[in-house]
């Protein structure tokens, strides 16, 4: 994404540039607030599947390891 602001600032797209900086930052505030921190048996939760299609599921089970 920078080499992409980058080139939109040499092409004199100044207010283009700031305005995609600004959708980035709100972007990742936005994934920050909305990652689940805790999850336990019988919580409902958005999923994506493995074609990409995002689903309702309910936890059966919870794995707890050394790094999650």
């Amino acid at each position: 994404m920078r080499i992409l602001i980058d080139s939109k600032r040499d092409n004199g797209e100044e207010e283009e540039a700031k305005r995609l900086e600004e959708r980035i930052k709100n972007h990742s505030k936005w994934l920050e607030k909305h990652k689940v921190a805790e999850v336990k048996a019988g919580d409902k939760i958005d999923v994506l599947d493995t074609e990409h299609i995002w689903c309702t599921a309910i936890v059966e089970l919870k794995i707890k390891t050394a790094s999650k």
